[in-house]
C-alpha cells in the first residue's frame, strides 16, 4: 500500500482492503458457521476457519496490490531466496513453539501467560535463524544493545 501513496495513489489499496475485508467477512462466516457442520467436525474448530479466511484474503490483497503496482511501474517481485529463508524460519520457530506449547501444558498456566510466552519465543526463534541465515530483520545497533552481537567500535 506504501508504494501506492508515494505515488499519489490511494484509491487502489482502499478498494484492495474493502474487497479483503469484505471476503474475509464471508468466508469467515461460512468457515466458523457451517464448514464444521459439513465436515461433521466439532463446531469450535469454526475459529479456524475465520483464520484461513483471513490469511486467503490478506494474500489475495497483497497479489492484487502487486499485480496493479507492477502495471504502473513494472516488475516488483520480492526475491525466492528470500522468502524461501522467512517461510523456513517462520516454520522451524512454529515447530519450536508447537513442543514448547506441549511442554507448557504440564504447568496449567493461564492462557494468557502461556500464549506470551510461546510468541516471545516464536519471535526469538524466527529472528535467531534469519540472523544467522543473514537476513537482517533487526538493526545491528539494536542487537548491540542487548549484547547480542559484536560491537563494531
Amino acid at each position: 500500500s506504501s508504494a501506492f501513496y508515494s505515488l499519489k495513489d490511494t484509491k487502489t489499496p482502499l478498494k484492495c482492503a474493502s474487497l479483503r475485508v469484505l471476503l474475509t467477512t464471508i468466508l469467515g462466516f461460512y468457515s466458523a458457521k457451517y464448514l464444521p457442520q459439513h465436515f461433521g467436525i466439532d463446531p469450535k474448530w469454526g475459529t479456524v476457519g475465520l483464520s484461513a479466511s483471513a490469511g486467503f484474503a490478506a494474500w489475495l490483497e497483497f497479489l492484487m496490490l502487486r499485480k496493479f503496482l507492477e502495471e504502473r511501474i513494472g516488475r516488483a517481485r520480492l526475491n525466492n531466496s528470500l522468502v524461501t529463508r522467512y517461510w523456513g524460519a517462520a516454520a522451524m520457530a512454529s515447530l519450536g513453539c508447537y513442543f514448547l506449547s506441549l511442554y507448557l501444558q504440564k504447568f496449567s498456566l493461564h492462557v494468557w501467560i502461556h500464549t506470551t510466552i510461546s510468541f516471545g519465543i516464536f519471535g526469538i526463534i524466527y529472528i535467531v535463524i534469519n540472523q544467522k541465515l543473514g537476513s537482517n530483520l533487526i538493526a545491528v545497533s539494536t542487537l548491540e544493545k542487548f549484547g547480542l552481537t559484536r560491537s563494531r567500535r
